[in-house]
């Protein structure tokens, strides 16, 4: 059971830190979200 559980938060802290959000004007906002001409990507950077 322990195995499990470890498992478990293993995998939910791999699946919170594969979805990067961008920060901006200390909002976050999803990936793909366009602000001034610069779209947030995927790694949390705009470009």
């Amino acid at each position: 059971m322990k195995k499990l559980t470890i498992a478990v938060a293993l995998l939910m802290v791999t699946a919170i830190l594969s979805y990067a959000d961008c920060t901006y004007n200390g909002f976050l906002y999803p990936t793909d979200t366009i602000i001034n001409g610069l779209v947030c990507q995927s790694d949390g950077t705009w470009k």
